[in-house]
């Protein structure tokens, strides 16, 4: 998966996280959280922009449950990672940018969910 939600939350909201329609991988608990990944889409490293669409259309379809979630858990914590190979780091591009549409933002903003690219150099996975 290129783009996933990520979080964590207190081990005693581990029920919610369990009932909750959505396909959640939920961690080992820590100490006194557990971690948690939703899968947002399939596009893969190099397709920001897809990865962008898809992340638009899955918290638009799951927006009842995601609000759910975030009024059911006062200490949850959660970020979109998007996974993204930079075509700087293979030197096709000398300088690149990742635009995140409005839409996206309100989305995040109204679910409480931050934002994250995690950049890779394609050259040093093959």
């Amino acid at each position: 998966m290129s783009t996933i939600l990520r979080g964590y939350t207190s081990t005693e909201k581990h029920s919610l996280l369990q009932s909750s329609e959505l396909n959640i991988e939920i961690k080992v608990p820590k100490d006194d959280k557990i971690d948690f990944i939703i899968d947002v889409t399939d596009k893969d490293f190099q397709d920001f922009n897809g990865q962008i669409t898809d992340t638009i259309s899955f918290l638009t379809e799951n927006l009842s449950q995601l609000s759910d979630l975030k009024n059911k858990m006062a200490d949850l914590y959660w970020v979109l990672d998007y996974g993204y190979n930079t075509k700087v780091a293979t030197g096709e591009f000398a300088v690149e940018g990742l635009h995140f549409p409005l839409q996206l933002i309100r989305l995040c903003t109204e679910l409480n969910i931050e934002i994250l690219v995690s950049l890779f150099d394609g050259n040093l996975f093959e």
